[in-house]
């Protein structure tokens, strides 16, 4: 089992099997990453184009003040933000369709080449297509999980008017909001895409291995915070350089393809973070889990 190329028995061995795998599959998963990152750059443009500016606001907020109807109202602050909510409505819409479907083609990309079966990132989307949509709706409810895991133990602080109650709460939410968005990160993106599951199955695989999970998905965090600080001091560093920094509009435009371009090799090593864990906990589960298995599965 040591010689597998995707299950790992310890700490090393799942590090160095990330590692490997995001190497020797770059080439494979940077055009599709690249996509993300220039989808990344547009949504950041819109944005920018969408948001009013100074004199649009103190407007609005100015004729509000003269208001009284509530539908009234609705509508001055609507021609304010309405563009800006529609663009952000539908690009977090799009990145999600988009998120999912490259997360789904590089586990398959990444499963064939381990299994001596190179495929192409355009295999991998066809693979992948029809279970983005499950995919999301997954994400969504673990999601929606987290923020009542976070909110709902701080509740009787804040009804009671209690401030160490609350502290109390928050520290509890913080831990149960931690716990799901660990089982969700170790299991749900090869769950769905490689079995078709959900989050019962997730639920079964973390279960006795959840902070052998915690500490690795941490190690993976802690390095992707300190690249992306990295990313962000470099691209500040340019900016400043070139001038834009005085330029809102521009230099937030520059700033988000300069980032994006550069965290392109950390979008391809996520899916394999993703992947190496699941094998682990699948191993875990079945001692005759191999990659050969996982392949099998691939059935599409």
């Amino acid at each position: 089992m040591l010689t597998d190329p995707l299950v790992s028995l310890d700490f090393g061995g799942w590090f160095q099997r990330v590692v490997a795998l995001s190497r020797r599959n770059f080439a494979r998963l940077v055009p599709a990453a690249a996509l993300v990152a220039v989808l990344v750059a547009a949504y950041i443009v819109a944005l920018v184009a969408s948001m009013p500016n100074s004199e649009e606001i103190d407007r609005t907020f100015t004729e509000a003040g003269t208001l009284s109807s509530a539908g009234e109202l609705v509508t001055v602050f609507w021609a304010l933000g309405g563009q800006l909510a529609v663009t952000l409505l539908i690009s977090a819409l799009l990145f999600a369709a988009v998120g999912a479907a490259f997360v789904g083609a590089a586990l398959f990309v990444l499963v064939r080449y381990a299994n001596g079966q190179p495929s192409t990132i355009a295999q991998g989307l066809l693979y992948s297509r029809d279970r983005v949509g499950a995919f999301i709706g997954w994400g969504l409810l673990a999601g929606l999980v987290m923020v009542v895991a976070l909110g709902l133990p701080i509740l009787p602080g804040l009804l009671l008017n209690s401030a160490p109650l609350a502290g109390i709460g928050a520290i509890l939410g913080a831990l149960l909001m931690l716990s799901v968005a660990v089982a969700a990160a170790a299991t749900l993106p090869a769950v769905v895409m490689i079995e078709g599951g959900g989050v019962r199955r997730c639920l079964v695989l973390i279960k006795g291995r959840f902070w052998a999970s915690c500490g690795r998905l941490l190690v993976a965090g802690l390095i992707y915070v300190a690249y992306s600080q990295l990313v962000d001091r470099l691209v500040m560093g340019l900016l400043s350089l070139t001038g834009f920094t005085g330029q809102l509009s521009i230099g937030v435009v520059i700033a988000a393809i300069l980032q994006a371009v550069l965290l392109i090799p950390a979008m391809v090593v996520v899916p394999a973070v993703f992947l190496v864990t699941y094998a682990e906990l699948r191993y875990w589960e079945d001692r005759a889990t191999t990659t050969r298995s996982l392949a099998a599965q691939l059935t599409g």
